[in-house]
């Protein structure tokens, strides 16, 4: 039970136990699973609610005994085994694309919502078991972007020390049971072509050595860039390393490609698209710079999108917060866009960066400080953006009580007798997302 984070709100006028996780797994996100899915709650995240069954109840011993009963059924969960833990990894499994759409293994459509790393030469011996902890456990995360540069004191500087830096996160993440993004993280260099020996060798091993891995997903070349990195000079690299490299040792893992200036123009794409399965086009986006949000939503009807980088602020990450424009993004990204298309993401960046982009207050991580209280308001954000998927700028204080129901015509006595019955017995328990 290490990690067990249990709070007690009550309100007036409801008669209810809710036992909510921090954040539903699964397609929990958007109501209750579908009747052939198993009901899961993740022990590790749970959340136990309390709320009064009278308006009257008041009084420190009666609060206490509320607090206790909660604690009791809490237990009969785990001892009877009623719900098994399971990870985002478990509920959805490998996934696949379908049409434009990222799916579970069943079939049903996912959005993935995480953080992203900055590059591992800066930030890398940070990524610790604490640090990791706190991206799935505090902020919600079920992804986890590992930015690993090529250039720019990255990995064509130590072959051998960047590849094993990937694959301890690799596993981190698997031992989470959350989903990781292998990030060739093309930024200097500009063309992809231009390191292509060091690609073909790195996504060689990528894919031996994490062939099959329902976790993992990669992508290939972070933001190509410059007069150079046309689509066709893009594609030409992502024939050559997703058709030698990847298929032939992993053939269905989800490769996601950069796109033109920035990976910010998908049109070029949808002119001539690269002829695999599961592959993915990424977008970016920084709200400070971006504002115009027609540029990703014009083409979400034609090509899968995954937005492996964005920020609420300017594209050099730092200043210019726009929330309102990240507000936007995120509403377009859940879904509401001319095809419905759900689109994953994973913030830019889980560091201690002076840059206002950076997700934990400077100094953070050298001290392996790593709790709510060392959230930047960018942090805030996207922990909220996670936990709730859509929610109003500027970024977010405490959240409400929800409003009460109205009174049950047959209420409930505030002390059922003990031992209970089991908790669907009672009209007072509910489960929400």
């Amino acid at each position: 039970m290490n990690g067990v984070g249990v709070d007690f709100k009550s309100t007036s006028n409801q008669g209810m136990l809710l036992i909510m996780p921090k954040r539903w797994p699964g397609k929990w996100r958007t109501g209750l699973a579908s009747q052939n899915s198993s009901l899961k709650i993740s022990i590790l995240s749970v959340r136990i609610v309390v709320m009064k069954t009278r308006s009257q109840t008041s009084g420190a011993a009666e609060k206490y005994g509320e607090c206790m009963r909660a604690l009791i059924l809490a237990v009969m969960f785990c001892a009877a085994d009623l719900y098994s833990a399971a990870g985002p990894v478990e509920q959805w499994g490998r996934l696949q694309v379908k049409g434009v759409q990222l799916c579970s293994d069943q079939g049903d459509p996912v959005q993935l919502r995480g953080v992203s790393s900055h590059g591992l030469q800066w930030f890398g011996q940070f990524m610790t078991d604490k640090a990791l902890d706190f991206a799935c456990s505090g902020m919600g995360a079920d992804l986890f972007r590992i930015a690993m540069y090529v250039e720019e004191g990255g990995y064509v500087t130590n072959p051998a020390g960047f590849t094993a830096r990937v694959n301890k996160l690799v596993d981190m993440c698997e031992k989470r049971g959350i989903y990781c993004i292998i990030d060739w993280h093309i930024l200097a260099d500009g063309d992809p072509n231009k390191n292509i020996s060091h690609a073909r060798t790195f996504w060689k091993a990528m894919a031996k050595a994490h062939a099959g891995k329902k976790h993992v997903l990669y992508e290939i070349c972070n933001e190509p860039n410059g007069s150079g990195a046309t689509w066709d000079r893009i594609k030409t690299y992502a024939d050559d390393i997703i058709g030698n490299c990847i298929k032939p040792y992993d053939p269905a893992t989800v490769v996601i490609v950069g796109t033109p200036n920035w990976s910010s123009q998908l049109g070029p794409v949808t002119q001539n698209p690269l002829q695999f399965t599961n592959v993915m086009y990424t977008f970016h986006f920084y709200a400070g710079t971006h504002t115009d949000t027609a540029p990703l939503a014009q083409y979400l009807n034609k090509i899968p999108v995954f937005c492996t980088e964005w920020g609420p602020t300017d594209a050099d990450g730092d200043g210019g917060e726009n929330y309102g424009v990240a507000d936007k993004y995120m509403e377009l990204m859940a879904g509401k866009n001319s095809s419905g298309q759900l689109v994953s993401w994973a913030s830019w960046s889980y560091c201690d960066d002076f840059r206002s982009s950076s997700h934990l207050k400077k100094g953070s991580c050298a001290a392996g400080l790593y709790d709510l209280s060392r959230l930047t308001a960018a942090g805030n954000y996207t922990m909220d953006q996670i936990q709730s998927g859509v929610s109003p700028s500027p970024p977010p204080g405490p959240i409400p009580d929800p409003a009460p129901n109205p009174p049950d015509p047959s209420p409930v006595p505030d002390n059922p007798p003990f031992p209970w019955p089991f908790p669907w017995s009672f009209p007072w328990f509910a489960v929400r997302p």
